[in-house]
């Protein structure tokens, strides 16, 4: 199981999501998005944070970090796992447009005040799980037909 390389990108993929919901995805001078919700921060100081709708976002990315865990511990069925590896894949991406638009609505919420709004860490770790969980992907796929051929020549 963990001799295979696909197992060593879906652990990683388990790493960066788990690290993207504890860091920013967006941040601004007086704002900070997180996965789990909207922090206003004055010097230093959060005095407001808002769960929804933001929080959905944090959500997908547990489902995500939950099949990723559930595609590791498939190895056995190769077929279910490419089949949890597309579902995941389109969570994460679905999670990443999510957090675009909640970024760019809150820039648009903020009016006559010039909101510097920007991307941090946590966007970049939601990027690198989505590539390394289609290289899961495609590496299962190439171990599945390695499979198959074998079956063929027997």
């Amino acid at each position: 199981m963990i001799q295979r390389i696909q197992t060593v990108f879906l652990v990683l993929v388990v790493v960066l999501l788990g690290a993207a919901m504890f860091l920013p995805t967006f941040a601004g001078n007086v704002q900070e998005l997180t996965l789990f919700g909207l922090k206003k921060v004055v010097a230093g100081k959060e005095i407001q944070s808002e769960f929804m709708p933001y929080g959905i976002a944090g959500i997908l990315a547990s489902v995500s970090l939950l099949i990723a865990i559930a595609e590791i511990v498939s190895f056995k069925n190769r077929v279910l796992q490419l089949k949890l590896g597309l579902f995941n894949s389109l969570l994460l991406l679905i999670n990443m447009a999510g957090s675009f638009y909640f970024a760019y609505s809150l820039k648009a919420e903020v009016l006559g005040v010039k909101m510097e709004l920007g991307p941090k860490l946590g966007i970049f770790l939601l990027m690198g799980a989505v590539v390394l969980n289609q290289l899961a992907s495609k590496f299962i796929r190439k171990d599945d037909n390695l499979v198959k051929s074998v079956d063929r020549i027997r």
